[in-house]
């Protein structure tokens, strides 16, 4: 008789470790400081590359600030792109609301006063940061590409616009900056429910329980 496999979800969340992270302040200048403790911004996470489609993001950020013009975008990464990246953020003259971390140990802090997450990319395996940002209370705004985000998130527990499609990007964010409180917070506690099966407890009981049976 063939055994059954155990098939755990990846990745696996220290929730503990995240619940002391994001109350840590972390190293960075003082007007980045600045604004994440006391402006609107956007979060991204990740390596300047094609797969986190950057480049398209940018290009839509000047119809964003159509939207809301107090926004500000903060950036965690390197990467082949960046300096292509940061010379279309001067020719698209929005350079002052654009700034880029180029590491830290610590993302919980940023996620913790995040407006929201915004993952522009072409694909991901499911996206360690979508699932970090969920458990840490932040809105994910993400493209629908393949493996992971719109499995995750679902049509209740984020918002998803149609993967390298501006107007798509731009209308959803559109929705989620008009949208009322109420309604967001509805959906970051479905998205939070739905990353219990992340957690490293939820890992440990499924295993015992597994081998107990």
């Amino acid at each position: 008789m063939r055994e059954k496999l155990c098939v755990l979800s990846d990745p696996i969340l220290n929730i503990n470790e995240i619940q002391k992270a994001r109350n840590k302040e972390v190293v960075i200048n003082d007007h980045i400081k600045k604004i994440v403790s006391e402006k609107k911004f956007f979060l991204s996470i990740g390596r300047f590359t094609k797969q986190k489609n950057y480049l398209f993001y940018l290009s839509c950020i000047p119809e964003i600030l159509k939207i809301d013009n107090e926004l500000y975008f903060i950036f965690i990464g390197k990467g082949e792109d960046k300096e292509k990246f940061l010379k279309i953020s001067d020719k698209l003259n929005i350079s002052d609301r654009i700034f880029i971390v180029d590491h830290t140990k610590n993302v919980h802090y940023f996620m913790k006063n995040a407006n929201a997450l915004v993952l522009p990319s072409l694909w991901e395996d499911p996206g360690f940061v979508l699932v970090e940002a969920g458990y840490n209370s932040c809105t994910v705004i993400s493209s629908d590409c393949p493996n992971g985000p719109s499995e995750i998130i679902g049509e209740d527990g984020g918002y998803l616009f149609r993967s390298n499609s501006k107007s798509s990007l731009v209308q959803t964010i559109g929705l989620f900056l008009n949208d009322s409180k109420k309604s967001i917070i509805f959906k970051k506690v479905n998205l939070k429910k739905r990353l219990k099966r992340f957690t490293s407890f939820y890992h440990a009981t499924n295993l015992k329980n597994k081998i107990l049976n």
